[in-house]
């Protein structure tokens, strides 16, 4: 039902010409881990991202998903989703986990750790006043 719910906004935003890309928001992982099991993600999930994003691809428009925390057991169903861009965290998901997953496959926006850089970067500037 969310999923029909979703194509149905998506077909009403497609009446606005010029649209080259629609952008998503998700949170499936923490800090350390996925929020649900990369079978309960295939199960519940990757069906309507698949749906969706497949159906946006197919009138030319990119899709453009974020997600926070650690989602680097389900990358290949990500990509596998129709994703033209996927924004995921750094140090969580690991650069090189991520080179090694995403290099040549998919455009990666990368975002970085606010939880661990920025406190770090406070610190750092507060120690110099």
């Amino acid at each position: 039902m969310l999923t029909e719910y979703n194509l149905e906004l998506i077909k009403r935003m497609l009446k606005f010409k010029h649209l080259d890309m629609i952008a998503f928001g998700d949170v499936l992982g923490n800090q350390y881990r996925m929020l649900i099991s990369p079978k309960t993600f295939r199960v519940f999930i990757y069906s309507a991202y698949k749906k969706i994003f497949t159906f946006i691809r197919s009138h030319g428009i990119h899709v453009y998903l974020h997600s926070d925390g650690h989602v680097m057991e389900i990358v290949d169903q990500l990509i596998d989703t129709g994703l033209s861009v996927l924004n995921i965290q750094d140090l969580i998901n690991g650069i090189k986990n991520i080179a090694e997953s995403c290099m040549g496959k998919i455009c990666i926006d990368i975002d970085i750790d606010r939880q661990r850089i920025v406190p770090m970067e406070i610190q750092v500037r507060l120690k110099n006043i």
